[in-house]
C-alpha cells in the first residue's frame, strides 16, 4: 500500500528568495525554493539528494518525484524511525511551509547517475509543473 504523507510535522520556515548558484536558493515560476542543495556521493551507486524545499506560494502543492537527466530514475522515500524505509508517493506542502530533504527521514535519491561535474542537475516534479536545481557534489 503506497503511503501518503502530509508535512505537518515539518518546521514552518519564511523564506527569502535569493538567485544564487550550487548550495544555494533556487527560484521558481512556482514560488518555490530549494534551499542548500548537495549530492552526496555515495558507494552502492545510488546518490542522495540533500536540499531544504519551501513553499513560498500563497497555494499547497504537492511534490510527486524527482529526477536528473544523468541518472537511470529518481526516487523519494520516507525513512522511519524503525529503519522502515517506503516510496512517498506525494508529499503536500501548505504555504510557507518546508520539507527537508537533508535528515533522515526525507530522502531524495538518484540511482544510476553519472557525474561528469562538480555539479549535477536535477529536476523536481510537483502535481502542478517542475522546478529545476543544481546540487554541488560532495
Amino acid at each position: 500500500m503506497k503511503r501518503m504523507f502530509p508535512v505537518c510535522a515539518l518546521a514552518l520556515v519564511l523564506a527569502n528568495p535569493v538567485i544564487s548558484a550550487a548550495d544555494e536558493t533556487i527560484t521558481s515560476v512556482l514560488d518555490v525554493l530549494i534551499e542548500d542543495a548537495s549530492l552526496a556521493v555515495e558507494p552502492d551507486g545510488v546518490h542522495r539528494l540533500r536540499f531544504r524545499l519551501v513553499n513560498d506560494s500563497p497555494s499547497n502543492i504537492t511534490l510527486i518525484g524527482v529526477r536528473s537527466e544523468n541518472a537511470a530514475q529518481g526516487e523519494l522515500i520516507y525513512h522511519s524511525h524503525h529503519d522502515a524505509s517506503e516510496p512517498i508517493e506525494a508529499l503536500f506542502l501548505k504555504p510557507d511551509e518546508e520539507a527537508d530533504f537533508s535528515t533522515s527521514h526525507l530522502q531524495a535519491r538518484l540511482v544510476g547517475l553519472s557525474i561528469t561535474n562538480s555539479s549535477v542537475p536535477f529536476t523536481l516534479i510537483f502535481r502542478n509543473g517542475e522546478i529545476s536545481g543544481e546540487a554541488h557534489v560532495h
